[in-house]
């Protein structure tokens, strides 16, 4: 989808709106602990974009939304996916077949 489209699809723009929001809140509920699982991410800025969707609705930028999910969310996903593999391997019993 490129971005005359998205600004043109409402559900796709709630929908990317939402996920973003739920993004947010689960860094804040990592609290400082994201940043030990996922060092060198603007956490304040992941964090902050949830409440700026919630408060600003009214006045939403939807060139920073559409940057926000096609360019800065990349780093994220691979920071997370990374550490998610790493705290999974770390508790899997070892393999002694």
């Amino acid at each position: 989808m490129n971005f005359e489209r998205f600004r043109t699809d409402v559900k796709t723009m709630d929908a990317v709106e939402r996920r973003l929001q739920r993004i947010s809140e689960a860094a804040i509920r990592l609290g400082s602990e994201a940043e030990q699982f996922c060092p060198g991410l603007p956490w304040q800025n992941i964090r902050g974009i949830g409440n700026w969707l919630r408060h600003q609705y009214d006045r939403v930028d939807l060139d920073t939304v559409w940057h926000t999910a096609t360019v800065e969310i990349v780093p994220l996903k691979t920071s997370v996916k990374a550490a998610l593999h790493h705290l999974q391997s770390a508790t899997e019993p070892p393999n002694l077949g």
